[in-house]
């Protein structure tokens, strides 16, 4: 991702990152800023090291139009891709079984390679050059959101679909 980043920081001076570093990641974030420093680029970058609140993360979410998340296996329907995606970021996300059965049921994203920079940077230079496309993933991911990721909603589902399964077991 850094990659990625840094590249369409040189190609758009506008555009400005925020890196979330997580548990035990305080290496690789100084890597990170003594790289963006070497690059003149320090002052395009928010660089956060260790965990980070849910507060904090929940309003830099607010304020971004795009986001990131490029773990590999594993990430199994990620609370923070669904927040971000709530809060009306543009998803650039690793492509996976999980967000493609969600992108069957109306989730809207760019799917990369999460090794790829070329992928990622593509994605981003499509968000920056396709407005409309971007609004539109984003209205989608409000519709589905809504609909199938929202914890009451589901909650009522998932008790229904018990409550279901005990009256054929008990009727049997």
């Amino acid at each position: 991702a850094l990659e990625a980043f840094i590249q369409l920081a040189s190609e758009h001076p506008a555009t400005h990152f925020i890196l979330l570093g997580g548990y035990a990641t305080e290496e690789f974030t100084r890597q990170a800023k003594a790289r963006l420093e070497g690059e003149g680029l320090l002052s395009r970058f928010t660089l956060l090291e260790g965990h980070t609140s849910l507060e904090v993360c929940a309003e830099l979410m607010s304020i971004s139009d795009v986001f990131a998340s490029l773990l590999g296996r594993g990430d199994m329907r990620s609370t923070s891709i669904l927040q971000a995606t709530a809060a009306g970021g543009v998803p650039i996300i690793s492509d996976l079984p999980e967000y493609r059965e969600m992108e069957r049921l109306g989730f809207a994203g760019l799917f990369v390679r999460p090794g790829s920079v070329e992928d990622v940077l593509g994605a981003l230079r499509f968000v920056i050059q396709n407005p409309a496309s971007a609004s539109e993933m984003v209205a989608r991911n409000e519709i589905y959101i809504a609909e199938h990721e929202d914890h009451l909603k589901q909650m009522d589902k998932l008790l229904s679909l018990i409550d279901a399964t005990c009256a054929d077991y008990v009727g049997r």
